[in-house]
């Protein structure tokens, strides 16, 4: 089984469970959320940094919202 250290939202484990799957998950503690929500936006400019066009680069934004 594949590891994620990831944030998550949109009821993504309601998600998961309605899909029968399994998955191990913790709730954050207050220290951490500044820390992984940098992580987060790092990881969304990075992606759109990649992008090699226009059309991509918005697709890229639209996604993460």
């Amino acid at each position: 089984m594949p590891t994620y250290n990831k944030l998550i939202r949109d009821h993504i484990l309601e998600i998961i469970e309605k899909d029968n799957l399994s998955y191990n998950a913790r709730v954050l503690v207050p220290e951490e959320h500044l820390t992984e929500i940098k992580k987060k936006l790092y990881e969304e400019v990075k992606e759109f940094d990649e992008t090699a066009n226009e059309i991509d680069g918005l697709e890229e934004m639209l996604r993460t919202s």
